[in-house]
Parts: C-alpha cells; sequence; structure tokens
C-alpha cells in the first residue's frame, strides 16, 4: 500500500492474488490513506467494480465500517453514489458499464474485481479511466 507514495514515478499499480488473498482489504486501507492524507483538499477519486451494487456490499460496506468504527465524520449519498468526507469526495463507478464512465475529472481510480468483466469491457473501461485521470 505505500508502493504508490513510494514511487509516484509509476503511473499505474495492480494488485493480483487468489481468491481470499485480501485484494479488497488492500484497496480499503489505501483508500483510507488517502482519506488521511487528502481529506482537508477538494481531491475527487474514485471506486470501481463491475457493478455499482458489488462495489456497495463489498468495498464500500468495508469502507464505511471502519470510517464508522474510528468515529470519522462523513455523508455517503446512496442515490449519487458520492461518499464525501471533509473537501474530498469518491465516486463509485461501474467498471462493468464503461460507456458511463465519462465527464470526471479524477486524481486517482482503485478498482476491485476488474477480472470480473469481460476482456472487451475491462480494456474499454481502462482506456475510460485512463482519460479521466
Amino acid at each position: 500500500m505505500a508502493l504508490p507514495f513510494a514511487r509516484p514515478d509509476i503511473g499505474k499499480f495492480f494488485l493480483v492474488g487468489g481468491y481470499g488473498c485480501a485484494k479488497t482489504s488492500a484497496l480499503k486501507l489505501l483508500t483510507m490513506k488517502l482519506i488521511e492524507t487528502y481529506w482537508k483538499y477538494p481531491v475527487v477519486g474514485a471506486l470501481g467494480a463491475p457493478t455499482i451494487t458489488f462495489l456497495e456490499k463489498t468495498l464500500v460496506t468495508d469502507l464505511r465500517s471502519t470510517l464508522n468504527s474510528t468515529g470519522s465524520v462523513y455523508r455517503y449519498d446512496a442515490g449519487k453514489h458520492v461518499l464525501r468526507i471533509g473537501s474530498m469526495e469518491l465516486r463509485m463507478m461501474a467498471t462493468g458499464q464503461p460507456g458511463d464512465i465519462y465527464g470526471h475529472n479524477l486524481s486517482f481510480f482503485l478498482g476491485d474485481e476488474h477480472d470480473e468483466n469481460s476482456q472487451d469491457k475491462a480494456i474499454e473501461s481502462n482506456t475510460a479511466i485512463d482519460e479521466r485521470c
């Protein structure tokens, strides 16, 4: 999780591992580190998974549980799929719907379960994300 901070010269990082090796937990911890670092600033980032429902049932639920347990003050707009903490905003995006990934100016994107998308959708969503970060 320290690698993106230790190597800012590298634009993309992938965590690849088997079932149950805590990839989603690692994304949650990285998200918490980004929140800790940038919550005072108008930073916009995104969390993604094949569907918003999938994302909300996994990473977002785990993230909100941790935020609640630490007493963090945040707002989650389930209708707009946006979590706000301080001046920071995290948008939820469905990588399985790459045509819906547009009009965003993102500082970072953290994606989960990208391998659950078809190859075409994975390539298309990766291209759309690259154009926004």
